[in-house]
């Protein structure tokens, strides 16, 4: 089975790095899928949860919060995003928590977040939803 090099880079550090059969993420545009032989692409990405399908049959979990991802049209993607988490080092209860705090928060209408915490809420139940995922529990 043809398979590509992929890359997940936070402003932090890389945070996976290795050989896919298919990358799967969600664009300002919408869902896509890339696989090998795939048009090269440089796409603008939206908070979501992204899947890596590993050669070896597993599957790999990453919760992106905005970025890029790029893909050469040959041997080589790379998600550059600007925070990006593995499901393994999300802790959902603490996230549940924080979560809980954003709900509060949004409806006692706490005026100096306003614009950010829409943003803060989907960024918190994606990582729940990604880290429940790599668990099978969705």
């Amino acid at each position: 089975m043809a398979t590509f090099q992929i890359d997940v880079v936070s402003a932090e550090h890389k945070l996976f790095s290795g050989e896919a059969t298919g990358l799967f993420i969600t664009t300002t545009e919408g869902s896509m899928g890339i696989l090998p032989g795939h048009q090269p692409l440089l796409a603008a990405l939206d908070i979501a949860g992204a899947h890596i399908d590993l050669g070896d049959g597993s599957r790999q979990h990453v919760a992106v919060h905005r970025g890029y991802v790029y893909y050469s049209g040959g041997d080589t993607a790379v998600i550059l995003a600007d925070i990006a988490e593995l499901a393994q080092e999300i802790d959902v209860e603490e996230e549940r928590k924080h979560l809980m705090k954003l709900e509060r928060m949004r409806a006692d209408e706490v005026d100096h977040l306003d614009l950010e915490l829409p943003a803060m809420v989907r960024m918190a139940e994606t990582r729940i939803a990604v880290a429940e995922k790599a668990n099978g529990k969705s």
